[in-house]
């Protein structure tokens, strides 16, 4: 009986330390350079690098995922509200169809030109740079390509920049 209960004791802490093995823990950090990201669409290409310099709050959303739906939507109407010559707002969607992306786009009122959507291999691309398995979100990144904040709260925006 002692040596069943030592074997089951033995097999839980092995199992607990040897848990995290396969994974990597470095989530991105304020203070970080934020991973670059490139946005291709038939009109235009914007590069996150080429926006150093101004203050740039990236939200990525889906429709998928109600939280940061919303999440959007409080930013677009904080940016409509205050005009923020100093941020620049680009809006990252990981919705599966092109379609279901503008329709919300339309009946949301976001401002198309902040609004950008990616799937596939390019979507799994940032998915990963920015650790964005537990959930979508904000991060405002400074003039000088550093993460300042993770979903920096609005009423803080404007102190955050």
């Amino acid at each position: 009986m002692k040596s069943t209960i030592f074997s089951i004791a033995f097999l839980a802490l092995l199992l607990i330390f040897t848990s995290g093995l396969g994974r990597t823990e470095a989530h991105i950090a304020k203070g970080q350079m934020a991973p670059e990201i490139v946005l291709e669409s038939p009109n235009d290409t914007l590069a996150l690098s080429s926006l150093r310099g101004e203050n740039v709050l990236l939200t990525f959303w889906s429709s998928a995922d109600a939280a940061s739906r919303v999440e959007c939507n409080k930013y677009q109407a904080w940016i409509d509200a205050n005009q923020p010559s100093h941020l620049r707002h680009v809006a990252i969607n990981f919705d599966e169809h092109p379609v279901l992306f503008e329709e919300i786009v339309r009946r949301d009122n976001f401002d198309a030109a902040t609004q950008h959507h990616v799937h596939g291999r390019e979507a799994s691309r940032i998915i990963e740079a920015y650790h964005l398995d537990e959930g979508f979100g904000s991060i405002l990144i400074g003039p000088d390509g550093r993460i300042r904040e993770i979903n920096p709260p609005t009423y803080e925006l404007s102190s955050l920049m």
